[in-house]
């Protein structure tokens, strides 16, 4: 297999990175041989075949427009031609996906350092292991039993956007407050299975509120609030050190 478990995790942790690479690298195997032999055939099956099985794993963001639409039964030219094709259309895709991130990075950037809106500023501690628990939280999303696909991809979508945003200074921390929920559809969902899930969305957002309530000056220790008479996801206590 050209592809092994390395690429996956690559993928996994940053598939707007990897999935043209894979893309694109299939298309490039092909073009010296001037034609479509045995070989470039098989490259580019490969490649369409892995992109199927990531996308249904959850890996693909948006989700894989020409899954299926190609029967492979052995037709080189015209079937090499027709994946040659759907490769680059996904390739251009990914590559949009991953400037509109970058812009909206950048916006969000330079409206946090000219002061444009109120700035939230993270230590480096806590800049980097919340970008550990996306990477977890991503892992554990595509391995976890239970969550229909589309709801798979729109979580593992808003991880990535949150990683594209996530920077010391920013100008607000809004999308974060959305975790919540996301936990605790996910604990509706799966039941105690979601528990990983939800103990790496619950230490994200005591990770934010620190965040949020040193920035809006409230009491050193000040506890996240539990709105509501009753909550479906119980947040661990904060840490006061």
């Amino acid at each position: 297999m050209r592809y092994d478990e390395a690429v996956v995790d690559r993928v996994r942790n940053d598939p707007l990175k990897e999935l043209p690479r894979i893309c694109e690298e299939a298309m490039q195997a092909v073009q010296p041989s001037g034609g479509w032999n045995a070989r470039s055939h098989a490259i580019l099956v490969e490649a369409y075949a892995f992109l199927m099985s990531l996308d249904d794993a959850g890996l693909v963001p948006g989700g894989f427009a020409g899954k299926g639409t190609i029967q492979v039964v052995g037709n080189h030219s015209n079937e090499g031609q027709q994946i040659a094709a759907l490769l680059g259309a996904l390739a251009t895709k990914f590559r949009q996906q991953t400037e509109t991130l970058q812009f909206e990075s950048i916006k969000a950037q330079y409206a946090a350092a000219l002061g444009k809106a109120f700035s939230f500023e993270f230590s480096q501690g806590d800049l980097d292991r919340v970008q550990a628990l996306i990477n977890e939280l991503r892992k554990l999303l595509t391995e976890t039993p239970g969550f229909e696909d589309s709801h798979r991809r729109r979580l593992l979508l808003r991880l990535e956007r949150l990683q594209a945003e996530l920077h010391k200074r920013m100008s607000d921390l809004d999308h974060f407050w959305g975790l919540v929920g996301d936990a605790g559809v996910a604990l509706g969902k799966l039941g105690e299975n979601a528990k990983p899930l939800v103990d790496r969305f619950a230490e994200i957002v005591n990770i934010v509120w620190r965040t949020q309530a040193k920035a809006e000056e409230l009491p050193s220790g000040a506890s996240l609030p539990q709105l509501g008479h009753d909550t479906s996801v119980r947040l661990p206590p904060q840490d006061k050190t």
